[in-house]
């Protein structure tokens, strides 16, 4: 008995050994392509919690990591989410069955008001979050790889406070997220990152549901994926919409979008940008749990100190829901076009936000995210095309220790930016392109409800056809956290 033991415990460290090797570490899923809409990945996991009857589930998909998200896009997608508040057992049971009845199910963007049962206490509305986490990385500044880069050990503290102030059918919550950074060798460069987060359903009448969400953020973080500096800025971004049931098979929705941002140092404020989008969307109910839907876009951007002025549309067609028992998603593929007033060229590109989310065992879930889109550029061109596809792999070793492993790659192209590459040192040709491979992996134990440990390894790498943008960056993390 004794050896069978023995040789139990054995098999077991050396499967632990294995999977740390192969993944490096764990994370939580990330969402990490940050122009994938946060209230799409929101969707997603919502029709995947009533699929699946199983919060857990849920919560295996998005616990945790939202203090590790390095933009504020990404820190939104998790807040979106953990705005599943702590309630008794019962009262979540009697929720996802009012969830799953609900005729207003199925609509896009929209988080179905349920009506609460029980009473909740004080302790029942607030949810507290904290992270401690610890970095090394070998090239802080993503400096080019001929350059010297700076390495550094970075300390970073994350408080999250999110509350419930529903009543009946009305949502209603705040949030609070803080991101603390501390440089151990250049010390200067202390940053703080802030996000007050607010989102809101009102049903109106029996068939019309209103809702919006809004985001302040006050961050010195790197605007977007092609910038490698700390800038200091404010972005605000408003989200309403309604949506109007028709029937049994068909809805009507409408959706309102404004983002701005702005460069807090007067020597980048050339660089601010605003936009305003008015998204009317039809959709046929195939099943209670599946929609096809088309929407059209009507939309205009502006650049800071009229560098740029743009008409923007699009049309496009997608699905959402539950494709299969095993697999929900959100796809949206059309054609996006923006006429520019003052400088040129015009853009026509395909456009996509995809969300699928594959419950492939009871222990593995696999995740991806893609999107084509087009974005306002915080260098010397107006915008960039980014087409990007991530994959997010996740196992539950035990009920405690789960791995997981991401990988993605991105690709930049800068339409109207052309230089003589004869002028460009290590310019391989007249249009900038950038090509983008992200990973990271990990392990976490969760040690109680309220607290866990995780240890994690990222490797980023930038390859432009100007050897001046190009970078190489490790970081190697570790940290304790958790929620209550």
């Amino acid at each position: 008995m004794n050896n069978h033991k023995t040789y139990a415990r054995a098999k077991l460290w050396i499967v632990l050994a294995l999977y740390s090797v192969f993944t490096f570490g764990a994370v939580s899923i990330l969402w990490a392509d940050e122009n994938v809409d946060e209230r799409v990945v929101a969707e997603v996991v919502k029709y995947w919690e009533a699929a699946h009857k199983k919060e857990a589930r849920v919560k295996a998909l998005v616990q945790a990591d939202m203090m590790a998200a390095r933009t504020p896009t990404e820190t939104a997608v998790i807040e979106t989410i953990k705005f599943q508040r702590k309630r008794t057992k019962e009262d979540r049971k009697k929720e996802i069955q009012g969830l799953r009845r609900s005729r207003l199910a199925g609509r896009k963007g929209v988080r179905e008001p349920v009506k609460r049962v029980g009473k909740r206490t004080l302790a029942d509305r607030i949810q507290l979050g904290y992270l401690f986490q610890t970095t090394y990385d070998d090239n802080v500044f993503l400096a080019p790889k001929k350059h010297n880069t700076r390495k550094d050990v970075i300390l970073e503290t994350t408080p999250t406070i999110a509350a419930d102030l529903g009543f009946g059918n009305v949502d209603l919550d705040v949030a609070y997220i803080g991101d603390w950074y501390y440089y151990v060798e250049q010390w200067k460069q202390r940053r703080y990152d802030q996000s007050i987060q607010a989102h809101s359903a009102v049903p109106v009448f029996k068939n019309l549901l209103i809702s919006g969400d809004y985001q302040h953020v006050r961050a010195a973080s790197r605007a977007s994926s092609e910038t490698t500096n700390f800038s200091p800025f404010i972005e605000n971004v408003f989200d309403g919409g309604f949506n109007y049931d028709l029937g049994r098979k068909f809805a009507v929705g409408g959706e309102y979008k404004y983002r701005q941002f702005h460069y807090t140092d007067s020597s980048q404020r050339g660089n601010n940008w605003f936009y305003h989008r008015f998204i009317p969307t039809f959709y046929y109910k195939y099943s209670p749990k599946t929609s096809f839907f088309a929407q059209f876009m009507l939309g205009k951007t502006n650049g800071g100190r009229q560098r740029f002025q743009s008409d923007d549309w699009h049309i496009s067609a997608g699905v959402k829901g539950r494709l299969s028992s095993k697999m929900v998603a959100y796809v949206n593929f059309g054609i996006l076009r923006r006429k520019f007033e003052i400088s040129k060229p015009n853009l026509t590109t395909p456009m996509l936000k995809a969300v699928v989310v594959w419950g492939m065992t009871p222990r593995d879930t696999l995740a991806f995210t893609s999107s084509w889109d087009s974005e306002q550029s915080a260098s010397d061109a107006n915008f960039y095309v980014s087409l990007n596809a991530f994959a997010n792999w996740k196992h539950d070793l035990t009920k405690k220790l789960s791995t997981t492993l991401m990988v993605g790659g991105r690709r930049n192209i800068y339409p109207d930016l052309t230089f003589d590459p004869r002028n460009i040192p290590g310019a391989r040709s007249a249009k900038r392109r950038d090509n983008f491979l992200n990973t990271k992996g990990g392990i976490r134990y969760n040690l109680k409800d309220w607290i866990y440990l995780d240890i994690s390894y990222r490797y980023n790498l930038r390859d432009s056809n100007f050897d001046s943008h190009d970078y190489q960056e490790n970081e190697f993390v570790g940290g304790i956290g958790g929620e209550f």
